[in-house]
C-alpha cells in the first residue's frame, strides 16, 4: 500500500511538473496559456497565468514532502475545477492547455469529472 501511495504521489508531481514547464519553457507559451484565459480581464490574464504556472511548479515540488504537496495540488485542482465550470456557464469556447497537447482542443463538461 506505501508503494501505490509513493507512486501516485510520484505521478501527481510529475503531472504538475510537465504542467508548469510547458507554460513556462518560454515567454510565447506563457502568452499563449494567458490568451486562453477568456473568462479574465486582459490586464489580469498575464498575472493570473504566471500564478497558476508556480503554483504549479510548487506542488511538483512539494510533492518531496505529500503533507505539503498533496493539499496544494487539491487547492489547484478544484481551482482548475471551478474555473472550467464558470467558463463553461459564461458559454467560453477556449482551448484546453493541458500539459502538451500540440492540439487546442475545447473542453466540455466531462473535463471537470
Amino acid at each position: 500500500m506505501d508503494l501505490l501511495l509513493v507512486g501516485c504521489e510520484v505521478l501527481i508531481g510529475v503531472v504538475f511538473a510537465v504542467a508548469a514547464f510547458s507554460k513556462l519553457r518560454s515567454r510565447a507559451a506563457l502568452r499563449s496559456f494567458a490568451s486562453s484565459l477568456a473568462m479574465l480581464p486582459e490586464r489580469f490574464r498575464m498575472p493570473v497565468a504566471g500564478v497558476v504556472a508556480s503554483g504549479e511548479a510548487a506542488a511538483a515540488v512539494l510533492m518531496a514532502v505529500p503533507q505539503a504537496g498533496l493539499p496544494l495540488s487539491g487547492l489547484l485542482l478544484c481551482a482548475f475545477s471551478a474555473a472550467i465550470s464558470v467558463s463553461i456557464r459564461r458559454g467560453h469556447q477556449v482551448s484546453c492547455r493541458c500539459l502538451f497537447r500540440l492540439q487546442a482542443q475545447g473542453y466540455a463538461e466531462a473535463a471537470v469529472a
